[in-house]
């Protein structure tokens, strides 16, 4: 379905798609390819991911076009109560902003806004994971105030991420002494029971890999055993099959005498390395295989001249050892 629309004396028009269909996706990609913001969660691959696994409602693709050029993207679905919500669930999605051209961010969303009020019939549009300071914080604050909407903001919580420093040593020497004696210590224990080794899995074979990652959530003691529904989970085998083979997400795998004994799973965009999740053999906890491959993944980054280790959502007590810096994540509701 398509809508086109004048505004300004220029000829916005916007199309709106009820599938993951070509005709939306290559203009998207496009978009992605000038908005240095978007992120993996932000990509079609992975919401259309999202949608068909864990998604409900009514499918609602936005493509604003000035001419033949692509401006933003929308992506949504029609929630309860009236609610246009952007595609994610909190419970899976650690960041959620639409995609559009620099510059002309408040102009896209002004003139979606305009239909999403009006022909579209929503009372909300629900913004659940906005990071401070994107830019999207000013321009949706900026859309609020000249359009006349209402708007409500909510820290909903935090996101700490590392900037990467040019050599692990550098790195090692920022980090309070205690957590920088023990990651030193960490090592030497775990290598004092075997030999260990990191490796990538996400190339080819993965599959054992992955189970494992479940199985060690599985055994895992308290909330974290039961994260993994078999919804979840297939969500995730989803994440594998279509976003390692275009090297947007990667299994990496703490090995100990050649037995897996701890795996993350990472999304590999740009020029970050964002932890999504992780799990390790509980029997080994003590020795803390786990904060190991973190460690050893936070090293490999510096040394591919990534700029930023990004934790992502959650205030886990295990990501302060390694030094970084939180970030409030905010949920916007604007309202007509």
């Amino acid at each position: 379905m398509e809508t086109d629309c004048y505004r300004s004396l220029v000829a916005l028009r916007l199309a709106l798609y009820d599938t993951f269909s070509p005709d939306v996706v290559s203009p998207w990609e496009r978009l992605l390819e000038q908005d240095p913001e978007a992120g993996v969660f932000a990509h079609p691959a992975w919401l259309r991911a999202w949608w068909e696994e864990l998604g409900s409602g009514d499918l609602i693709l936005g493509l604003v076009w000035d001419g033949d050029a692509p401006v933003g993207v929308f992506a949504t679905y029609s929630g309860e109560h009236g609610h246009l919500n952007l595609l994610g669930s909190q419970d899976v999605t650690d960041e959620q902003v639409p995609v559009a051209v620099p510059g002309r961010e408040a102009e896209a969303m002004q003139f979606f806004l305009d239909w999403a009020f009006t022909d579209g019939g929503f009372d909300r549009v629900r913004f659940h994971s906005v990071l401070d300071g994107v830019r999207w914080l000013s321009v949706i604050d900026d859309v609020a105030s000249s359009g006349g909407f209402t708007l409500s903001k909510e820290q909903v919580d935090v996101a700490p991420s590392i900037e990467l420093p040019p050599t692990f040593e550098e790195y090692m020497q920022h980090l309070d002494g205690h957590d920088r004696h023990e990651m030193r210590r960490k090592r030497r224990r775990l290598g004092d029971l075997g030999s260990w080794t990191v490796r990538r899995a996400h190339e080819v074979g993965w599959e054992s890999d992955l189970a494992a990652f479940f199985e060690f959530h599985r055994q895992a003691p308290g909330e974290k055993a039961g994260f993994f529904t078999a919804e979840r989970e297939r969500f995730f085998r989803r994440l594998a099959a279509d976003l390692f083979l275009f090297g947007l997400a990667r299994l990496d795998v703490l090995d100990l005498d050649g037995e897996p004994v701890a795996c993350t799973f990472s999304y590999d965009y740009r020029d970050t390395l964002a932890l999504y999740n992780s799990s390790f053999r509980p029997d080994l906890a003590k020795f803390a295989p786990g904060m190991v491959l973190v460690g050893s993944l936070i090293e490999q980054s510096i040394a591919e001249r990534k700029r930023m280790f990004d934790f992502l959502r959650g205030d886990e007590a295990y990501k302060k050892r390694f030094g970084p810096v939180a970030r409030p994540v905010w949920e916007l509701v604007l309202g007509k």
